[in-house]
């Protein structure tokens, strides 16, 4: 069940929020939001996000070491 959930999550993320058409964008994943109640970083790249995308793609295909 859960494993079926993050699967289409990181789908729907590759499709509609990855910058794989804009090879001049230093992040992987667009329209982030920081700080909504603040205003402050509201449709951004986070870094942290890319760092989850990246992290629950290698944990759905067996990764469990740390490679640093």
């Amino acid at each position: 069940m859960y494993r079926k959930a993050a699967e289409r999550i990181l789908v729907s993320l590759h499709q509609n929020y990855a910058t794989w058409h804009l090879p001049a964008h230093e992040a992987i994943l667009l329209q982030a939001t920081g700080h909504k109640p603040a205003s402050d970083n509201v449709d951004v790249s986070l870094i942290y996000g890319d760092y989850f995308f990246v992290e629950a793609i290698a944990k759905l295909n067996d990764w469990r070491n740390r490679i640093f």
